[in-house]
């Protein structure tokens, strides 16, 4: 019988070391948009190859999970407009699950957003429980990069931190499409004006 619970606890005790030395522990994925299995990437930029890919206009979700000690590292995803017209897509609800000094990322989370070059798009503190959407216009058959940048995961409480993010889009009619350019070009020659005189 002593036998028996040493050989259980000595399981049980491999089970979670190895549970805590992955990246990301749960990740579920939802949505008909994806293609590409593994979105951790330890690579900032340039469209890192070990990404996932997300055909924005069929709509994705991502959840995930950390456990403490997870270590730092980035979730690297290509967004693609694989439509012949332009296409205004949000990530909605894109979440960061943290609270004080019981669950988070050290150093907290970053967001980077590249199409030619990493732009800074979202910071949130270690410790900090926030949520943000962002709409952007995409061209037809485009790719943008999106890079979370995380710090180790630490956990005190009952809970575990988290990065959370859905995508929907819906494409924009050619006259549309037509409007929006010019409204954009009117907007930087008032701007352009503005800062002239």
């Amino acid at each position: 019988m002593f036998d028996f619970v040493r050989k259980t606890f000595i399981s049980l005790a491999a089970a979670l070391a190895i549970g805590g030395a992955a990246q990301v522990d749960a990740a579920t994925f939802g949505g008909t948009g994806w293609s590409g299995t593994n979105p951790t990437c330890n690579v900032t930029g340039s469209f890192a190859n070990n990404s996932s890919n997300i055909d924005v206009l069929a709509g994705a979700s991502f959840n995930s999970t950390f456990a403490n000690g997870d270590a730092a590292g980035n979730l690297c995803f290509n967004f693609t407009n694989t439509s012949a017209t332009s296409a205004v897509v949000t990530l909605a609800v894109a979440t960061v699950n943290q609270f004080e000094n019981l669950w988070g990322f050290i150093g907290g989370v970053q967001l980077y957003s590249e199409q030619s070059t990493p732009t800074l798009l979202w910071t949130v503190a270690q410790g900090v429980f926030d949520t943000e959407a962002f709409s952007f216009l995409m061209a037809a058959g485009s790719t943008i990069f999106f890079d979370w940048s995380y710090g180790q995961a630490y956990a005190a409480g009952g809970a575990l931190p988290q990065i959370n993010f859905s995508v929907v889009a819906s494409p924009v009619p050619l006259p549309a499409g037509g409007l929006l350019l010019i409204a954009a070009l009117g907007g930087l020659a008032a701007l352009r004006r503005r800062k002239s005189v």
